[in-house]
């Protein structure tokens, strides 16, 4: 199985302006939006994962409280991108989506690939090779480079979890998934 190396980016939604903004309020609190991607973060997790409590910690050093609330993943990022909240954790990079997020430096690196059955002979060179599978990805997630160029027939969920459960149950082929996320969710 292949791994695509795709870096998990903090997005700030206008960090500079937010940091200008003394006096507006006593309370220093940023607010993000993030969606369930454990073990990297949740709001189940202990510190809700260790991406918010190291995003919370950076925070800290500069005497901002961090609020983190989860909603699915495409709701998160319609926030951000109507400014309903500072910014999104987790948000991978997309120039297209740089007309509505500052990103920071990466913090985590991920590794995302397809997750198979066992009992299927499934195996590519290139992602046009899997032109005649269904493919299960989240919706609002930004796929792998040149994915979405290869016009691969694939099926939008609201959840890792939930293509996991499709995966399963023979309702698609493959499922685009981080590699450590999965390993959590089959574990859980």
């Amino acid at each position: 199985m292949r791994y695509l190396q795709i870096t998990i980016f903090l997005t700030l939604f206008s960090a500079v302006l937010l940091f200008s903004m003394k006096g507006i309020s006593d309370e220093k609190i940023v607010s993000l939006a993030a969606c369930e991607f454990p073990p990297y973060y949740g709001q189940n997790l202990t510190n809700q994962g260790v991406v918010t409590e190291i995003t919370a910690e950076a925070f800290k050093k500069v005497d901002y409280t961090l609020k983190v609330k989860f909603y699915p993943w495409a709701r998160a990022l319609d926030y951000g991108k109507k400014g309903l909240v500072d910014g999104i954790l987790g948000l991978w990079y997309t120039t297209e989506r740089e007309q509505w997020f500052g990103f920071s430096m990466p913090l985590h690196p991920n590794h995302l690939g397809f997750y198979k059955r066992k009992s299927d002979l499934i195996s590519f060179k290139s992602l046009h090779d899997l032109k005649p599978y269904k493919i299960g990805i989240v919706l609002g997630y930004a796929n792998p480079p040149g994915f979405n160029q290869a016009h691969l027939k694939t099926e939008a969920v609201i959840t890792d979890k939930n293509n996991l459960m499709k995966l399963y149950r023979k309702r698609i082929d493959l499922a685009l998934i981080d590699k450590d996320v999965a390993q959590y969710i089959m574990k859980t």
